[in-house]
């Protein structure tokens, strides 16, 4: 966020919205995050995401909206969602990781739990990818 002077909008369904505040908590408080924005329909969450530069989140129907609306995009994939299944127009544009792209690149066996899966993605392996986005993508 403080490197590209970025606001976030941490969207949520009712389900999630104890964990969504108390990640923001967890921030700080941001006042470049917000967590108290809400739609009443899929038309006013697609506009919402239409003044957006880039979505990076979760794999699911939000990621989709954004994609649809070709607004670059970054997707987290659980380990039951497979990218060839739920981003099969995958291109530079839109983009996402799953565990098996770091069991590949790295060799590693793979992980026997779906908690070891999650702990794979690491800032470490998201944040080179995400800036590179954004250079190519939010920053011209």
């Amino acid at each position: 966020m403080d490197k590209y002077d970025a606001q976030g909008i941490f969207y949520y369904s009712p389900a999630e919205k104890g964990f969504a505040k108390n990640m923001h908590r967890e921030l700080g408080d941001r006042g470049d995050i917000f967590s108290n924005i809400t739609t009443r329909s899929i038309r006013e969450l697609a506009m919402l995401l239409s003044n957006c530069d880039m979505f990076i989140g979760n794999e699911g129907g939000l990621r989709h909206i954004a994609q649809g609306l070709d607004v670059p995009s970054f997707a987290i994939f659980s380990p039951r969602a497979e990218k060839k299944e739920w981003l099969s127009n995958a291109n530079d544009r839109h983009r996402g990781i799953e565990p098996d792209d770091i069991i590949k690149e790295t060799k590693i066996e793979t992980p026997k739990t779906p908690k070891e899966e999650y702990e794979l993605r690491t800032p470490e392996r998201v944040l080179p990818i995400i800036d590179e986005m954004i250079r190519k993508y939010v920053r011209k």
